[in-house]
């Protein structure tokens, strides 16, 4: 196996192993989404946000293709999981203070540690998975799919999250009163019946 490293099998925490790297996913990506939703208009500058989200999936693809192996070969999946994450928290600290080095540089650190973090955590969960297996008298197949779902549901509950958060913090502190219509018209009515 690619990856066998991923500790001591113990049959009770077959549920709680997947946990910790999908808190992992539930971090990186949180942030991530809720920021890519938003760089064409909060890093309007010159185009950073943009420039930002161009960098980030170049070297994301670059480093799907030709990292993963490699370094988790060398690493194993924990090792490697923890790694990309502390990698990819720099893009959130560098969109609060903008500069196009360090924005620049966080985008690429982020693309090039998500190659590895995504290949390593579908190897861990695979492992997982098959180990589980072993223990029950289910079907490969259908276990596979419960982890992955599991997988699944932490990665697309990110994207909503991200967005929750950031309408939250973006939100207008002004209220519009709701009958400004009617004061206007009011308004517009006073001065023409004194003229």
């Amino acid at each position: 196996m690619l990856c066998n490293r991923i500790g001591n099998y113990e049959p009770r925490q077959d549920f709680k192993k997947p946990f910790c790297p999908q808190f992992l996913l539930l971090l990186i990506l949180y942030g991530f989404w809720a920021l890519t939703n938003l760089q064409s208009t909060m890093n309007a500058v010159a185009g950073m946000g943009p420039d930002s989200q161009a960098v980030i999936y170049g070297f994301s693809m670059a480093s799907s293709l030709f990292l993963p192996e490699m370094v988790i070969d060398r690493f194993g999946c924990k090792k490697v999981l923890i790694s990309c994450t502390i990698l990819c928290l720099p893009y959130t600290i560098a969109n609060v203070h903008l500069r196009w080095d360090s924005l620049l540089a966080a985008s690429a650190l982020f693309g090039l540690a998500s190659g590895p973090f995504n290949a390593a955590l579908s190897i861990y969960i695979d492992e997982i998975a098959l180990r589980f297996e072993r223990t029950v008298t289910g079907n490969v197949e259908f276990i596979m799919s419960c982890f992955f779902g599991f997988y699944t549901f932490f990665m697309e509950n990110t994207q909503v999250w991200g967005n929750t958060v950031s309408s939250l913090v973006l939100k207008p502190e002004t209220k519009i009163p709701r009958n400004i219509s009617h004061s206007v018209n009011v308004v517009l009515i006073l001065k023409r019946n004194q003229t």
